[in-house]
């Protein structure tokens, strides 16, 4: 149902803020005036006439113009505001006009805001938004009092209150200061605000105002006092939070007892229910027992469902208070059977929306077919153009796609022939590092040996020392020789040390030099011993050091410094 509705607003945004008028809606605005009047003195004749008037003209003239003005006057046959037939009028009528007219573009999504207020928050909001856009531009203020004050109330529905205050006043300042009706109701809406936001006393304080305008408001008409009554109920919920539960009780009695006795039974359960609540809590059992009688006595007259299932809440309430099982049985019963026909109604009614809107989908969708016919060569044309065109593109697609996938592979091989190479040229560095400790190891036992031999010299003050100095000769040139054959790895170690440093202080700017030293060491896996006897230092510093560089880079003390390294 609501993607039924979204299409429809999807296809009906002509309403632009941006369109410019193309003549003066004054026409519409004086045709609304009269069936206002009408409407107010309750004169459907009188509407049928106007509305036979503008169709008559359209008969004649065949204009566009008096089209729209027959739909519209159309409009305030319907009465009731959530008629199915009038939902879908609504968007025949934002059809026709296709954003020609302001005024009647404003109704339309006004009116339909109005009919999704409580079954689509956010949709009625969307056709609110473009009514208030259009009538602020063409700065009339056709509608736009009423426009703000429907706003609030989507704010205060949404629990919103500071916002809905804000729109509240803008409404009261759009208003004409002589229309006290509605003056007095957005005091009242100030009131509910402030009732909702904690801040009771001033709650009273503008339901008095409100009041007070009431009273003195000349020309009086029936629909006047309903509302005063009304606020008095909205009154005494102030008193009821105040715990000045006398005062409440005689402001609920005063609006209950106007509606009982008047033509507002429609009206009856909104103050039942508030009695009743009192009742109930201040343990007023002649008074709720007086109520019960009269809502048992009235609940057939009662004129929506809704109602009549309100009233057999309340008596079921009382009755299962008093252990009164016989009565409550029967009136539980026949609580099931209300809300089975509410259910029934809820979803006849959503089946009669639905069948609506897809019906005026249909005769849209046909009347855009039949339009289309008429161009079905250059339709041909263009689909048949399409095809090729589309073709094309799916073979370049293909072909462009198989010469990636081929360069992909033909990468793949290349990255695998690079990473083979890679691994061999590794193994060969590994084993030529390892070659490197060995000799490193030989000339330092040589070193030590020559040393020794040297101290032996003078130790024993050899006569004729040639022997040792033949063994000091073949030593020394034993060094040269390992010098000579480590120059070459040695040179290319240093140039790899040199990148495997600048890239570490990239990433870990925080390490010392001395420190990414220590680093090539660890990542050739030496030993702390090692290390310290090349730095001429202790084992002990080296592990030291070896400490902070792996906080430094983030290792915990389980990870493999070496191994870390060795990955960078």
């Amino acid at each position: 149902m609501k993607k039924i509705l979204l299409f429809l607003i999807g296809m009906l945004t002509f309403n632009s803020c941006t369109r410019p008028q193309n003549e003066l809606n004054q026409y519409f605005f004086d045709i609304n005036q009269e069936v206002s009047i009408a409407v107010d003195e309750h004169q459907p004749e009188r509407i049928k006439a106007i509305y036979d008037r503008e169709l008559k003209k359209y008969k004649e003239f065949k204009t566009n113009q008096y089209l729209i003005s027959s739909k519209f006057v159309e409009l305030s046959l319907y009465q009731n505001n959530y008629n199915k037939k009038k939902q879908l009028l609504l968007y025949k009528l934002i059809q026709i006009n296709n954003g020609q007219y302001n005024y009647i573009s404003i109704v339309c999504n006004y009116h339909l805001s109005i009919q999704y207020e409580n079954t689509s928050p956010e949709l009625s909001l969307e056709f609110l938004n473009k009514a208030i856009c259009l009538d602020e531009k063409s700065k009339k203020k056709y509608f736009l009092p009423h426009l703000y004050h429907q706003k609030g109330r989507y704010y205060y529905k949404s629990k919103d209150y500071n916002k809905a205050l804000i729109y509240f006043n803008k409404s009261l300042k759009a208003l004409d200061k002589n229309n006290i009706l509605f003056i007095a109701s957005m005091h009242n809406n100030f009131a509910l605000c402030y009732y909702k936001l904690g801040k009771t006393n001033l709650a009273i304080k503008e339901t008095n105002r409100a009041i007070q305008l009431l009273k003195e408001k000349k020309n009086k008409v029936a629909e006047d006092d309903l509302f005063l009554y009304y606020i008095l109920g909205n009154l005494g919920d102030y008193y009821m939070e105040l715990k000045n539960y006398d005062k409440a009780k005689e402001l609920y009695n005063a609006e209950f007892n106007f509606d009982k006795s008047g033509n507002f039974l429609n009206e009856i359960m909104g103050p039942s229910k508030r009695l009743f609540n009192l009742l109930t809590l201040t343990n007023d059992h002649q008074g709720l027992k007086e109520l019960i009688v009269y809502l048992i006595k009235k609940e057939e007259e009662l004129v929506t469902i809704q109602d009549k299932i309100q009233a057999n809440k309340f008596i079921q309430i009382y009755y299962a208070n008093h252990n009164d099982f016989q009565n409550l049985k029967i009136f539980s019963e026949k609580g099931i059977k209300l809300n089975d026909q509410y259910k029934a109604q809820v979803e006849k009614s959503h089946m009669e929306t639905s069948d609506l809107l897809n019906q005026y989908i249909i005769k849209n969708v046909n009347q855009k077919y039949d339009y289309e016919k008429k161009r079905s060569f250059l339709l041909k044309l263009v689909f048949f153009l399409s095809i090729i065109l589309s073709a094309t593109i799916i073979i370049y697609i293909i072909t462009h796609n198989k010469k990636e996938r081929e360069l992909m592979e033909n990468q793949k091989i290349i990255l695998e022939d690079n990473k083979k190479l890679l691994e061999q040229d590794l193994e060969i560095q590994d084993q030529k590092l390892k070659n490197l400790y060995l000799r490193l190891n030989l000339k330092m036992e040589t070193e030590k040996a020559f040393l020794e031999s040297l101290k032996n010299l003078k130790k024993l003050r050899i006569q004729e020392p040639e022997q040792i100095l033949k063994d000091l000769l073949l030593k020394v040139t034993n060094l040269l020789d390992i010098d000579k054959r480590d120059y070459d790895l040695l040179t290319e170690s240093s140039l790899q040390n040199e990148h495997f440093i600048k890239k570490l202080s990239l990433q870990f700017s925080r390490l010392t030099k001395y420190e990414l030293k220590l680093c090539v060491y660890f990542r050739l896996e030496l030993s702390s011993k090692e290390i310290a006897s090349f730095e001429n230092t202790t084992p002990n510093t080296i592990r030291v050091y070896k400490t902070k560089i792996k906080t430094k880079i983030g290792l915990d003390k389980n990870s493999s410094l070496d191994q870390f390294l060795k990955s960078v």
